[in-house]
C-alpha cells in the first residue's frame, strides 16, 4: 500500500477539515459581502460598510471555525488570541486597500473586491501557524 502508518490516518482528517473550512469560508464570504454591499447601499460610507461586513464575517468565523472546522476546545486561548489579532491586522490592510482603490476613482464594489482579495491572502499568510497548531 502506498500510504502507510500515520500518513494514511492524517489525509482523511485533512480532507474533512478542508471541506468544513470551505463551507465556513463560503458562508463567511457570502454573508460578509452581502452585509458590506447592503450597508454601503444604505449609508454610502465605504469604511463603515467594510467594518460592519467584516465584523459579521468575524462572528461567523469565531462561532463556527474553532469547533466545527478545527475541533478546538474551550481553553485554547492562544488560538483565539491569534485569530483576533490576525483578523484585525488583515482588516486594517483591507481598509487601506479599499480606501486607496476607491480614492483613485474606482467603483466601491471593485475597491471592496480588491481589498477582500488582499485580506484573504494576508489572513492565509498570517494565520498559517495557527492552522498548524490547531490541526496537531
Amino acid at each position: 500500500m502506498f500510504l502507510q502508518g500515520e500518513l494514511s490516518k492524517v489525509i482523511p482528517v485533512i480532507i474533512s477539515q478542508f471541506g468544513r473550512y470551505s463551507i465556513v469560508g463560503v458562508l463567511n464570504t457570502v454573508v460578509g459581502h452581502a452585509v458590506i454591499f447592503v450597508c454601503y447601499y444604505i449609508t454610502n460610507i465605504a469604511l463603515l460598510s467594510s467594518v460592519v461586513g467584516y465584523l459579521a464575517g468575524l462572528a461567523i468565523m469565531f462561532f463556527l471555525a474553532p469547533k466545527f472546522v478545527f475541533g478546538l476546545r474551550k481553553g485554547d486561548i492562544f488560538v483565539v488570541f491569534k485569530f483576533f489579532v490576525s483578523f484585525f491586522v488583515c482588516l486594517s490592510i483591507n481598509l487601506v486597500i479599499v480606501a486607496v482603490v476607491k480614492g483613485k476613482g474606482y467603483p466601491f464594489f471593485l475597491a471592496q473586491l480588491s481589498g477582500s482579495l488582499v485580506y484573504l491572502l494576508s489572513l492565509i499568510h498570517i494565520s498559517e501557524p495557527t492552522r498548524r497548531y490547531a490541526i496537531s
